[in-house]
């Protein structure tokens, strides 16, 4: 456990493992000395992402507000490792074991920057240094912790890289059985698995993905899908409230006496087709045509214009009509107005 002095003895490794990281963040120096002298000069409270309040709390002692927002890690390791999350050890295992290096846990926690050469591996020098300095939030950045129903040799693997094996795995002649994965991540297509130089990948393709870990270079290829939000989906279209004239005029009032002031020929013509639908939709019972009353289609000077009396309207037409309003649409489209 790392002991400090000063103004932070009895700190816990992880806060000031992030005090570092925040003075990291701002281009300060990152001297634990200067914090020794003043947990509270080391860094500006108020340009963090937590905020002035978070601190002052957190330097005078409130360190369950701290874990509350950044849980300890859940982790075995000791040493110069002590604290790292196990997805940060594994990936530092892996980086060793693909350049030759036998590292093992025990070397790391010895010293956790002597288990792999950080200027060849594909993420560099500068991610690796901040990493192993306690900068876990860049690590994971990166490299996300994986939510994934797996286990065995895919645990952790992205539920996209493993469906795609499932599909070259049929492909191959085998039955879609995801534990021969879990059981060996390299199972053959004589194994139940499937071969990689015969996918349309190729050999170097899922070499990378599942020797190397590399999922980033999966998803170059295979982009995972993005839905449209809610806000983005097309809205709804609302279906028509009415099936008789009656309910038309009612439900079309306001645009309707719109029309009339502003458009009369329009108007005219509409009324003209609402009329002659009348009488088309009355039903099959035997009845006297009336005489349509059409409306004198004579533009008045928009000064003296009347709004239209559509109650009138409305008494005019029998309440008993069906109305197909397709029909009302269709007439309006083949009407050719002067």
């Amino acid at each position: 456990m790392a002991e400090y002095k000063g103004d932070i003895k009895g700190f816990p490794k992880e806060v000031v493992d992030k005090m570092i990281a925040e003075m990291k963040n701002q281009g300060r120096a990152t001297d634990i000395t200067s914090l020794e002298k003043s947990r509270s000069g080391g860094f500006s409270f108020e340009d963090t992402s937590d905020g002035f309040p978070f601190w002052r709390k957190v330097v005078n002692g409130d360190f369950d507000l701290f874990f509350e927002k950044y849980p300890k890690a859940t982790t075995e390791f000791k040493g110069e490792i002590e604290g790292f999350p196990k997805e940060v050890v594994d990936r530092m295992l892996r980086e060793a074991e693909i350049q030759g290096r036998s590292t093992t846990i025990e070397d790391l926690e010895d010293a956790k920057s002597g288990g792999f050469e950080f200027t060849t591996t594909k993420d560099g020098w500068v991610f690796w240094r901040d990493v192993i300095d306690g900068d876990f939030d860049l690590f994971f950045a990166k490299y996300p912790k994986a939510t994934t129903e797996f286990k065995g040799e895919i645990e952790g693997f992205p539920k996209e890289v493993v469906e795609k094996m499932l599909d070259e795995q049929e492909k191959d002649g085998n039955a879609r059985d995801v534990s021969y994965f879990e059981r060996n991540v390299f199972s053959t297509k004589k194994e139940g698995g499937f071969d990689w130089a015969t996918s349309v990948e190729g050999d170097a393709f899922w070499n990378k993905i599942i020797n190397d870990d590399d999922f980033s270079m999966f998803f170059e290829k295979y982009p995972k899908s993005s839905e449209p939000s809610k806000e983005e989906e097309e809205p709804e279209i609302e279906k028509a409230k009415y099936t008789t004239i009656d309910e038309f005029i009612a439900y079309n009032q306001s645009e309707l006496q719109d029309m009339e002031k502003n458009n009369p020929p329009v108007f005219d013509a509409l009324n003209d087709v609402l009329a002659e639908l009348r009488i088309a939709y009355e039903g099959a019972k035997p009845v006297k045509k009336k005489k349509k009353t059409v409306r004198k289609k004579t533009p008045k000077p928009k000064a003296v214009e009347e709004e239209i009396d559509l109650d009138s309207l409305m008494n005019d037409m029998d309440d008993t009509c069906e109305l197909v309003i397709d029909d009302i649409l269709c007439e309006i489209d083949d009407l050719e107005l002067e």
